[in-house]
């Protein structure tokens, strides 16, 4: 019996090997991705919204216990310190479009952190902090932005009581998993026939059936932009439709003809 239970073991921890093998295999080719280190419960979180908004994503955690989570859930996992140079390469720093630090520890987060910013100085990088006292610091190390997991719950339960149509809205109406419309940023490319043209001269309303709510330039944003604003290259676009009709329009928005 014994005998049989210890094979039975090498045999399992033999397939979990194999997995994590192909899995950096499969990392080794992803592009314009995003890195998730840490599949704790912010992290799973996390995850589950990254594959519901179709994200390609590869998390990292060195804790063997979530990484075999993380196996038995589907989720190309990378077994290692996010805090680690090559862990982080082979994780594809290189290539991905985002890396979100989700640990449960301030510390590990701010070394995560500063080490990738070291490889990837244009990298957007999120980060997760317990202690208000962190986030300016998690700045200075380099993070794009700092969210306090915590003090964002809080803020939805308020919300929830004081705005609950809008909240609901914003949960049901605009959630991209299963829902009619997204909210999307368009990046309006130099090449693109979007480009020095006006809002009612592309007539994107009727001919994309979207609403483009912003325009963010040189990090301002105009809020409900007129008729006559001209776009520029370089100009994002905060638009409201259905997923089909906003990538018809990023197609435009990258120079290739979207109708």
């Amino acid at each position: 019996y014994a005998f049989g239970v210890f094979m039975d073991y090498l045999v399992e921890e033999g397939a979990e090997t194999r997995r994590l093998r192909r899995m950096e295999r499969q990392g080794a080719r992803l592009k314009d991705h995003v890195i998730l280190v840490g599949f704790g419960r912010v992290g799973r979180q996390a995850a589950a919204a990254l594959r519901e908004n179709r994200t390609p994503f590869v998390v990292v955690e060195k804790n063997p216990h979530r990484v075999r989570r993380a196996l038995a859930e589907g989720v190309l996992v990378l077994e290692g310190d996010g805090g680690d140079d090559l862990v982080l390469k082979k994780a594809g720093i290189e290539r991905a479009r985002g890396l979100i630090v989700a640990t449960g520890s301030d510390a590990d987060n701010l070394f995560i952190v500063l080490t990738a910013r070291g490889l990837a100085p244009k990298l957007f990088i999120a980060a997760r902090a317990e202690e208000a006292s962190v986030v300016p610091k998690m700045l200075r190390a380099g993070a794009n932005k700092v969210i306090d997991p915590y003090a964002v719950g809080g803020q939805r339960l308020a919300n929830l009581v004081i705005h609950p149509v809008v909240v609901d809205f914003l949960e049901t109406t605009l959630r991209k998993g299963g829902a009619p419309l997204s909210i999307e940023d368009i990046l309006v490319e130099p090449e693109s026939d979007m480009a020095e043209k006006s809002l009612a001269e592309l007539d994107v309303r009727n001919r994309f059936d979207v609403t483009v709510l912003a325009v963010i330039r040189a990090g301002e944003p105009v809020v409900n932009p007129p008729g006559d604003f001209v776009l520029r290259p370089g100009d994002q676009l905060i638009v409201l439709g259905t997923r089909e009709a906003l990538a018809r329009l990023e197609e435009m928005a990258k120079g290739r003809r979207g109708e």
